[in-house]
């Protein structure tokens, strides 16, 4: 028989042996299947001696396990003093020893996994044939059982308290974002405001230079005698002749005239980019109503998140000491 018969045959043989399923979870596998294993033929049955070398044992390892209650899982034929071993019974020896070298399994271990209880004896000192303690077997099932099922309510409790932490989360990214769009409004109002002042206090202070420099333009005009052209004839000419001249109604004179000029059009250009600066500010000061309202009832929401979080806490609490 080719390799992949016995490997198929051996694969259906021991499809719901519950050693075989621990072979599988302890990730043993790849060790399952050797050259020796592969060469058996299942019409052949083999002594120890020649299922030691089958599997890398001794002849006395071999030996051993006919003694422990794990002899009755591997079917072993025993003729006087000698045993014979078909393939599934070395298949059988290889799996616990396997199991018991990489795994870290004891043969009780494995006495459990096939249902086998401990031997009983007799009052001749004899060991009787092993049986499964049904009870035990059921409270234990329920043991494994209940164990089983803290572990998934322990496991729903951490999904649902891992769920409302995301979400705390995600409600409290939205909050801070809502809390930059706040801040980013509030550093425009104030830069639009601070630029207002500082147009009108540029305008002010051309009001004051051109009213200053008009006032004197005036006042030496009136001074003169004789016309001069430009500003610098109005100042000699202040300066000239003997008569007397009353300084006071001079500049009192040029103050009202300089009252009387109408600034509006000079300035027009100052006025107008503090009048679009205005309605930028209104426009922040609207989107930040908007936005004040979304934060405030996306602040709510985080509140609640936290909230929930505070009570799942509280009850995983109460669970666990219960």
């Amino acid at each position: 028989m080719v390799e992949l018969d016995i490997r198929d045959l051996l694969e259906n043989e021991f499809e719901g042996d519950n050693v075989r399923k621990e072979i599988t979870y302890a990730k043993l596998e790849e060790d399952l299947y050797t050259d020796g294993i592969l060469s058996m033929h299942p019409d052949t049955t083999y002594s120890t001696t020649e299922a030691a070398k089958i599997i890398g044992r001794s002849d006395s390892t071999i030996r051993n396990y006919f003694r422990t209650d794990l002899d009755e899982y591997i079917e072993a034929e025993r003729h006087g003093k000698f045993y014979r071993l078909n393939y599934k019974s070395i298949f059988k020896l290889h799996m616990i020893l396997l199991l018991i070298e990489k795994a870290g399994k004891s043969t009780s271990d494995i006495s459990y996994f096939v249902g086998i209880s401990p031997s009983v004896s007799v009052s001749n000192g004899k060991r009787t044939g092993r049986i499964i303690n049904e009870e035990y077997s059921i409270d234990e099932y329920n043991n494994r059982l209940k164990q089983m099922e803290e572990v998934i309510k322990h496991f729903h409790y951490q999904l649902e308290s891992n769920n409302t932490h995301l979400k705390y989360l995600t409600e409290k990214d939205k909050l801070s974002g809502l809390k930059e769009e706040l801040d980013s409004i509030d550093s425009q109002l104030k830069n639009a405001e601070l630029k207002i002042d500082q147009l009108q206090l540029k305008r002010q202070l051309l009001i004051s230079e051109d009213k200053n420099y008009r006032l004197l333009d005036l006042s030496l005009r009136n001074t003169q005698q004789n016309k001069s052209s430009g500003f610098i004839g109005n100042l000699l000419s202040a300066f000239k002749g003997p008569e007397h001249i009353d300084v006071e109604k001079v500049i009192l004179n040029a103050k009202n005239e300089v009252e009387k000029i109408d600034a509006s059009s000079k300035y027009a250009v100052i006025d107008e980019e503090i009048a679009k600066i205005q309605e930028d500010i209104n426009r922040y000061r609207n989107e930040k109503v908007k936005i004040k309202e979304k934060y405030d009832q996306q602040k709510s929401i985080t509140d609640n998140s936290l909230k929930m979080i505070e009570r799942s806490t509280e009850g995983n609490e109460e669970e666990i000491n219960s």
